[in-house]
């Protein structure tokens, strides 16, 4: 006896709707899925590509870090240097003049002699005021606070400076008459090489460097401004941050500046960059005549 086929039930209507529900949520769940993937992925490689920066310029700060200390120790070296060519310098200088006065007083050499003995004694009492101006500045960073004629400063700093100034850069001065403040001499002193080195190292050759003080408002200004090609609008912004150059590996710690900074911070004044119309960038100095006692 032959059996009927057996019948297939077909899905309810409302299974069907069940099932198909439930495959949509399984697809939403896997294109959630896809997505917070990729995002986790794309944030790992971001995550990634921040660390390596970090790293790049931990390793940066590492190099400038010992840069600044081995510069450092070379201010120490430099400083027992000439302590030790003083005595010798001094000598040189004595003896030298001496032998011109004995030369002259006993008709000896002619006039050649004499003048070629005092060209030497120009050249001694020169580098005797370099050793004496390098000297005056490595001591000056722990001088007591007093009375400071910014323009004299000025001047012995532009002295220091000389040797990286002369016949290549042209320094106009316009400096105010009694440009007088109450602050530490050495350490405005140290801002003043900073700055003024940048401005040089900025113009280059044949280069303009204009320097002006001014009163205003119970503070005295000091204007740095070069005619170089000016600070780029997001550098201007980090300039003084710590570490921060835009020069070349080698040629700057990217402390300069920060320093001044601090030492600027420290004296209730202000030090800000800008750009000088047409080319060109300039820094500002503002410290206040004088300070409180209880700032002293």
């Amino acid at each position: 006896m032959s059996q009927a086929p057996s019948k297939v039930t077909p899905i309810s209507g409302r299974r069907a709707d069940f099932y198909q529900r439930a495959w949509e949520r399984e697809q939403a769940a896997r294109r959630r899925a896809e997505l917070l993937l990729e995002h986790t992925a794309r944030e790992l490689e971001l995550l990634a590509s921040i660390v390596a920066e970090r790293e790049d310029a931990i390793d940066q700060n590492q190099k400038r870090l010992m840069h600044s200390d081995k510069l450092a120790s070379i201010g120490v070296l430099t400083a027992g240097i000439l302590h030790e060519i003083n005595n010798p310098l001094a000598y040189a200088l004595s003896n030298t003049a001496v032998l011109k006065e004995y030369l002259e007083r006993e008709g000896i050499g002619g006039e050649m002699a004499g003048e070629l003995l005092e060209e030497t004694i120009e050249g001694l009492q020169r580098v005797k005021s370099i050793v004496t101006d390098v000297q005056a500045f490595s001591r000056k960073n722990d001088s007591p606070r007093g009375e400071v004629d910014l323009n004299e400063s000025i001047n012995a700093t532009l002295k220091l400076l000389a040797n990286r100034l002369k016949n290549r850069i042209c320094v106009e001065l316009d400096l105010a008459d009694n440009a007088k403040v109450f602050c530490e001499k050495g350490k405005i002193e140290q801002v003043l090489v900073n700055i003024i080195l940048n401005a040089a190292q900025a113009v280059g050759p044949g280069g303009r460097i204009t320097i002006r003080t001014r009163h205003d408002e119970g503070e005295v200004a000091i204007n740095i401004e070069d005619d170089g090609p000016g600070i780029d609008a997001e550098p201007l912004d980090s300039i003084f941050s710590p570490f921060f150059t835009t020069k070349e590996a080698g040629e700057g710690t990217g402390l300069g500046l920060a320093v001044s900074h601090s030492i600027i911070s420290s004296h209730r004044g202000t030090l800000l960059a800008y750009n000088v119309s047409p080319h060109g960038a300039g820094f500002e100095i503002r410290l206040p005549v004088s300070l409180r006692e209880s700032e002293r």
